[in-house]
């Protein structure tokens, strides 16, 4: 009967604590955002935490970050979360704006997230946006979860200053030593350049150590401390953000138990990959070294060889580090060397060759290319097997006649490819022996109409062309040759040979005859081509006051040194003539012993190989010249039309000897007469024209003082008689 009763009180009670429940579940409804403690109804909840920023891959933040960043520093944030793992009509993640409830948390259904925020300075809309940030992808599970982290990094914004407040302590027998630098990109480039800016601050009076505020422009800054105590050190070196019209926060208590002797980082620091064997495709090798835990091991330069330049080509390069200390760091000495092994690629394949000419004794092919730019050599076999010998030329000489002979390619091998496959081979059978040249097979040379058997010989100027004609019966021409190499610019039976090399030529032609080659040549010997481009001009002189020379400018085609030889002459032509002795130079000086009379010149200019040339004829004609004074008649002067010319000559003495008197006698009527200077350079040339005796004055006006002057008279016509002149 007792235990009956205890059963219905227990029942009893557990109906009271049912219908209480199902009061309260009646009376309320779910709301996650007022939820304080963990829940199992598929909600959970976090907080955001804003933590301090890595600014650079190329200096690490200290692993437990100092600078307290201003979480309610800003007048405004916007957070946004977005659930990776739902999305909408077009592929995107949803992302919903939340507000935390009164103790800064957010309640969140269970699943994978990210979270955006944004901080807005200003006192009223419209806000000022001054940083952002968002989490890495996290996931909220039932009930409390950790902290969010969130990064914030400072955006553009017309408000640029922000306030820096800091304060170090540390022993008193610690030396410290602190700077702030700011960051600046590299104008777009990987990496970043650090400004320093000047601390101001003031010592502590109740503890060693110092503090500071610094308005500072919004940015990015390094911040490192050094301390130094006997044989000891400790330090950080952390990054600062510096937000517009924040003030950010960094604190720092350096005590005994923080200083330590300083360990270099080790390869236990470090993750190093890149390294190892490759194949050349040409791109660059990297071998890479990174840290495997967060502390300040410094810049880490990777070398190949001793140098930074990447690894392209083919080879063998040892890798090894250069570590740059980091503040607080000695720089590791002991990393590892590694290498990078690049092996050539495979060479390319080519063709079989293709044939360009043949002969009895010499087989020329068709160049052949290879895909990745690699030579192509060749090579010739008597059997279809690959050949152990290659060239790069395109020509095979002192071949068999008659012979089969097998042809290869391959690409040839170079620094970053191996050497390629062996082509299929080219069969080429050379061609029977040539029999020497026949009598009957001649050739015509149309330069200057001889006509030569085998062997015969020709000679031409620089300047000049040459066409030779083969002629013969029953012959079919093959191949011409120049100097023993074949010449595909000419065919058939012509050839037309214009080289401008001097010296000895010899073009061969190949022919065939009722199943039999022949083969016959010419020697063409091509001689410098001498050209006069002045001669020597013709001249007059006086008998005892003879002076000057003569001259002749020449030039050899090609270049060449010409030579000179003078003759004289009794005819006024340049064959025959007698050698002058000594006169071997392109300028030869009139004899001054010459006797009234005419005199011949001429040069024949010489060069090495080459055909001389004779100059035209100089005469230089030496006249006797009857002395005039001042003033004064000459002795009567007897001339006919057969008598010829006379001369006189006369000096000018004075400012009015100007003119030339002619007295004219007898039976002669008129008569003719010129006036020249010192080099016979006519200065007057006068017909009188009195047509009676008499005396005729002519102006020479003006005379030079001093200069010597010749008078030429001579019968005007048939006319003859007696006559005086005279100068005044």
């Amino acid at each position: 009967m007792r235990e009956q009763r205890a059963k219905k009180y227990t029942v009893l009670v557990l109906l009271v604590v049912v219908c209480a429940m199902l009061l309260t579940a009646c009376n309320s409804s779910f709301d996650p955002e007022e939820v304080h403690s963990p829940v199992e109804s598929g909600y959970g909840r976090i907080k955001i935490s804003f933590v301090g920023e890595e600014m650079s891959p190329y200096m690490a933040v200290s692993y437990m970050a100092r600078t307290v960043f201003p979480s309610k520093g800003f007048d405004k944030y916007v957070y946004t979360f977005t659930n990776v793992d739902e999305e909408d009509e077009t592929g995107e993640p949803i992302g919903v704006e939340k507000e935390p409830n009164n103790e800064g948390y957010f309640a969140l259904e269970v699943g994978n997230y990210m979270v955006a925020v944004q901080a807005f300075i200003g006192g009223e809309e419209p806000y000022t946006l001054a940083a952002t940030g968002e989490s890495l992808e996290f996931t909220v599970g039932p009930g409390d979860n950790e902290p969010v982290e969130v990064r914030l990094v400072m955006v553009d914004t017309e408000v640029q200053q922000g306030v820096f407040s800091y304060t170090i302590t540390y022993p008193q027998d610690a030396e410290p030593e602190i700077t702030l630098q700011k960051w600046s990109a590299l104008n777009g480039l990987d990496g970043v350049t650090l400004t320093n800016i000047t601390l101001v601050h003031d010592d502590l009076t109740d503890d060693n150590g110092i503090t500071g505020t610094l308005s500072l422009e919004a940015g990015s800054y390094l911040l490192t401390v050094r301390m130094k105590k006997e044989e000891l050190f400790a330090g950080i070196s952390e990054a600062v953000q510096i937000y517009p019209l924040i003030t950010t926060v960094f604190s720092k208590d350096f005590n005994d138990n923080d200083f330590l002797a300083v360990i270099p980082p080790t390869i236990i620091d470090y993750n190093i990959s890149g390294m190892g064997t490759f194949v050349y495709d040409g791109d660059a090798r990297t071998a890479s070294v990174t840290r495997k835990i967060n502390a300040s091991t410094g810049v880490v330069t990777v070398l190949y060889n001793e140098e930074t330049t990447e690894p392209v080509n083919a080879g063998t390069y040892t890798v090894t580090f250069d570590v740059e200390a980091a503040p607080g760091w000695s720089a590791a000495t002991d990393l590892p060397a590694g290498s990078i092994i690049i092996n050539k690629a495979i060479g390319a394949e080519v063709s079989a060759p293709t044939l360009n000419t043949k002969t009895h004794n010499s087989i020329i092919i068709d160049p052949e290319t290879a895909s990745t730019g690699q030579d192509v050599e060749y090579g010739i076999n008597t059997s279809n097997t690959a050949p152990s010998v290659w060239q790069s030329a395109l020509t095979f000489d002192n071949l068999v006649p008659a012979r089969i002979y097998y042809i290869f390619a391959r690409a040839a091998g170079s620094g970053n490819y191996e050497t390629g496959a062996v082509s299929n081979s080219l069969a080429v059978t050379t061609l029977q022996t040539i029999l020497p040249g026949r009598i009957e097979y001649y050739w015509v040379n149309e330069h200057d109409s001889l006509v030569t058997t085998n062997g015969g010989a020709v000679s031409i100027d620089y300047n000049e062309n040459l066409t030779i004609t083969a002629q013969g019966e029953g012959y079919d021409v093959k191949q011409w040759y120049l100097n023993g190499k074949i010449n595909t610019d000419h065919s058939g039976e012509t050839y037309n040979f214009s080289s401008r090399t001097v010296g000895k030529h010899t073009v061969g032609l190949l022919v065939e005859k009722g199943g039999k080659l022949y083969n016959t040549n010419i020697t063409i010997t091509v001689r410098p081509l001498i050209t006069i481009t002045d001669h020597p001009a013709s001249r007059t002189v006086a008998a005892g006051s003879i002076s000057g020379s003569m001259s002749v400018t020449a030039i050899v085609t090609p270049d060449a040194t010409p030579s000179y030889r003078w003759y004289s002459n009794t005819a006024n032509n340049n064959t025959g003539g007698t050698v002058i002795s000594g006169a071997t130079s392109e300028t030869y000086t009139i004899p001054t012993n010459l006797m009234a009379g005419t005199y011949y010149y001429f040069c024949e200019v010489m060069a090495a190989g080459a055909v001389s040339v004779r100059s035209s004829v100089a005469a230089v004609t030496v006249i006797s010249a009857t002395n005039l004074n001042f003033n004064t008649w000459s002795n009567n002067g007897n001339i006919t039309s057969s008598s010829g010319q006379q001369w006189f000559r006369f000096t000018a003495t004075s400012a009015s000897a100007q003119r030339i008197l002619v007295n004219i006698n007898g039976t002669l009527p008129r008569l003719h007469y010129q006036v020249y200077d010192s080099n016979f350079n006519t200065v007057r040339d006068e017909v009188d024209t009195l047509g009676t005796t008499g005396t005729i004055f002519t102006a020479i006006s003006p005379l030079t003082i001093g200069q010597v002057y010749y008078i030429r008279v001579w019968p005007y016509g048939s006319y003859s008689g007696t006559y005086q002149i005279a100068f005044n």
